[in-house]
């Protein structure tokens, strides 16, 4: 099976039972997916941010083809800011965050880690439902790394920050275990060695208080 990107994992992550975001936390959640999206495209250098704009590098490879609808909403005459990408997906039409979603959940069908269905009050609505032993192998793979005393490494230190950012960990970790994941993620942003991790991690804070500041 082919490795699923961090926004991937956070998605199949945020998913509810039903196949949809969840109600309550929507906004937050799809803020952390386009949060998510951009910082691949970051941290493959197809994008950098200078002055809170987004400047675009280089094609986007046929690998990252899920991130499509989120590249080509970069793409304009003059360099967007964050919020203003932001606004686009959150507080516009629905349309261009269900076009990101089928996008981003496209390749997890293929994989079979999430199973389409319809639903909605005409029933046309698309429908993802995570598979739960999916979720579970994320889950563990976050909980070896910042609980069990293991390697973090960067990919993993940005899905739990946006699980973090979003409030989704309570979900799958007790309160001790949030708290301690949270105190992890300081730790290491702190830690004068890890001055890459803590570019991430002020990429995160700066990207979700962005967009939070939109709502």
């Amino acid at each position: 099976m082919r490795k699923l990107s961090f926004t991937q994992e956070y998605l199949l992550c945020a998913l509810t039972p039903k196949g949809t975001l969840p109600t309550l936390r929507y906004t937050e959640v799809a803020s952390c997916l386009v949060a998510g999206g951009l910082l691949e495209l970051l941290y493959s250098d197809i994008i950098s941010i200078e002055k809170n704009k987004l400047i675009i590098h280089k094609e986007l490879p046929d690998n990252q083809s899920y991130l499509k609808p989120l590249y080509a909403s970069l793409q304009s005459k003059k360099p967007l800011k964050i919020e203003d990408v932001a606004a686009k997906y959150l507080f516009s039409t629905s349309t261009l965050l269900n076009e990101y979603l089928k996008s981003l959940s496209v390749p997890l069908v293929d994989q079979q880690v999430v199973q389409p269905e319809t639903g909605g009050v005409f029933r046309n609505k698309p429908l993802y439902i995570p598979n739960q032993q999916a979720v579970e192998k994320v889950v563990e793979k976050i909980r070896a790394e910042f609980l069990e005393g293991g390697p973090v490494d960067d990919e993993t230190l940005i899905l739990g920050l946006l699980l973090h950012k979003s409030s989704l960990l309570k979900n799958f970790f007790s309160k001790f275990e949030s708290e301690t994941l949270k105190k992890r993620i300081e730790e290491m942003k702190e830690a004068e060695a890890n001055s890459v991790i803590k570019k991430i991690v002020d990429y995160v804070d700066t990207m979700i208080a962005v967009i939070a500041s939109l709502g």
